[in-house]
């Protein structure tokens, strides 16, 4: 059984990155996941460029469940965040953040649910997350220790040889 999965898509300003943007909804619309068990919902964080149109224009050729939000003004990452929370599908088991300009693989979603599944102590997953255009890792996950000092492995390293050494 596949588990219902909500994606919270947040926008803002991105008309100058319009490429990236659209290349980040072709990467969700293009999944390697049940249409019918994940839903879309963008959040457009007050932009005031246009580019709400150009990305609604985009979603209107697909077929994925999708809500779109405009809110009246910026309410930064949390907040943006917290409003998609509030409209997703309350049968969603797992709900994905995604900043405008994150292209997935099309097995990404697939490959953090099952991931899931297998160790229901997580409360919280992340992808190895590359540098725009290349195999550079910028983080894999970010870990504090006991005295607040910020880890973030793998950063900087060729991607995928890395990972066996990660984890």
């Amino acid at each position: 059984m596949w588990s219902k999965v909500s994606i919270i898509w947040l926008n803002y300003n991105s008309r100058r990155i319009l490429d990236i943007v659209l290349r980040s909804l072709e990467s969700i619309v293009g999944l390697d996941y049940p249409e019918d068990r994940y839903e879309l919902i963008v959040v457009d964080n007050g932009s005031l460029d246009g580019n709400l149109g150009e990305i609604a224009s985009f979603l209107e050729r697909s077929t994925i469940r999708r809500k779109v939000i405009k809110l009246e003004r910026n309410l930064g990452f949390t907040g943006g965040n917290n409003i998609g929370f509030m409209a997703r599908d309350r049968e969603s088991k797992y709900v994905l953040l995604l900043n405008n300009d994150v292209v997935l693989y099309s097995d990404g979603l697939k490959a953090l649910i099952e991931y899931a599944e297998q160790y229901e102590h997580i409360g919280g997953l992340n992808g190895v997350v590359l540098k725009y255009g290349g195999n550079i890792i910028d983080s894999a996950g970010v870990f504090l220790s006991e005295m607040l000092k910020i880890y973030v492995p793998g950063e900087g390293v060729r991607y995928p040889w890395i990972l066996k050494r990660l984890y």
